[in-house]
Order: C-alpha cells, then structure tokens, then sequence
C-alpha cells in the first residue's frame, strides 16, 4: 500500500490500440508539473541495463524470447509508483500499458486502495472500424526518448517531429494484420479486466475517443478534474 496520508493520484489508462491514450497524457506531462506517465517497456529496459535483481529477473524471460511473467512485471510497476508517490513534486501518476492482464489487475489492486478516491481507470471508448483505421494512417517520432504519435491530419509536412525534429516513421506493428491481432487481443481481455476492476470497487472514468485529437485532451482533462485551459 501507498504510505499512509499520500495524496498522490493514481489513473490507469485503458482502451484499444489507437484510441489516443498515449498522446493525451504525453501532452499533459509535456504541459503540466508534477505529472509522471510510466512507460513499462522503457522501466524493463532500464532495469535490466542497470541490472538491478527485478532487471537479471527480466533479463531471464527477454533473452530467450519469452514473456515476463505477470509477478515480475507488477512488482516492478509497483516499487515504481510507490517510489512516485515519495517525491513531494510528484502530483499525479498515469500508467499507461499497465495492467495487461486479469492477473496485473489483481496485483495492483492488492498493493493499492483501487476503491479510494485517489485512484480511477480511465476507459477511452473507441470502435474497432475508427481504431483499425487511425492505426493504418499513424506515424510516430523515431526518437525513442520522444515518440510523439501523429495522425494523418496531424503529420508534419515536412516529416520531422515538431517536438524533436526526429524524423517521423510508420510503426512495424501499424500494418493490417498486426493491427488486426492486436485489437483483437485487446477485445479478448477487455471484458474481464474491466469486470475485475469493478470488483475491486475502482472508479472508472469513460472518454469518447471518436472525436478529434484535442476533443479527446479535453474530454479527458475534464474527467480527471484538469483544466487543460
């Protein structure tokens, strides 16, 4: 559990590949103090070049080409948050790509209050046709400290990213069929995850993620109770 007292909020982002999770809480770090976003495959990558006991422990599974366990992964996000919540500038924390699983769900919501006040899942809602669709048309920053996402009516025209000046490319899991495998694997779990959460009594919070992109910043602000004015 958080220390006794925090104040920290915790939101857990859900919603299928291409409904704007991402870009909507990258710019709310980009534009606000005190706000952190975990990242899970970079909090790995650093473990294991700094080779901390949970990154030998990762180092096991990724070397071979095998999945980290759901243990491994949820003892790693949460000694991440729980450090978080230590630093006094930090206001509010957002995981995004976690949790995964029904098994990561449990885990988090064993190691912290998911029915207090200080914690929701915020659900972006989007149909399979939209987000197979943003997915085909998207371009990314090839910076990977920066990977600003870029629709089609948002791609830079002369094709540097407009935060880094990287150039902007198109991701090898963006075509069809990965696209496809990978709404449906979201779809699969959805239901479960979701029904797991309500167990737990967490607060959910739902977007519209059909409209454009600062629609969605917005709506999203908005149910958080940030002003994104």
């Amino acid at each position: 559990m958080l220390d006794s007292g925090s104040t920290t909020k915790i939101y857990t982002l859900f919603g299928p590949p291409g409904s704007g999770k991402g870009t909507a809480v990258r710019r709310l770090v980009r534009e606000s103090s005190g706000v952190v976003t975990l990242s899970t495959g970079d909090l790995c990558r650093k473990h294991v070049s700094e080779g901390t006991d949970i990154g030998i422990e990762i180092n096991k599974y990724t070397s071979v080409g095998n999945l980290v366990p759901d243990e491994i992964i949820s003892a790693m996000v949460l000694e991440w948050v729980k450090e978080k919540d230590r630093d006094e500038k930090v206001e509010i924390v957002f995981l995004d790509g976690f949790p995964r699983s029904v098994g990561q769900v449990d885990a988090l919501c064993d190691g912290f209050d998911c029915a207090g006040s200080n914690f929701a899942v915020v659900v972006f809602d989007l149909d399979d046709d939209e987000a197979e669709k943003r997915l085909s048309m998207r371009v990314v920053c090839g910076n990977k400290e920066c990977q600003e996402i870029y629709s089609a009516s948002t791609e830079p025209a002369d094709g540097k990213c407009t935060h880094c000046g990287a150039e902007v490319v198109h991701r090898l899991d963006d075509d069809a069929g990965v696209i496809a495998c990978r709404i449906s694997g979201y779809r699969e779990t959805e239901n479960s995850i979701m029904e797991r959460y309500g167990n737990c009594g967490a607060k959910v919070l739902h977007v519209n993620a059909k409209q454009d992109v600062p629609g969605v910043y917005d709506e999203f602000c908005e149910k958080i109770g940030f002003s994104s004015k």
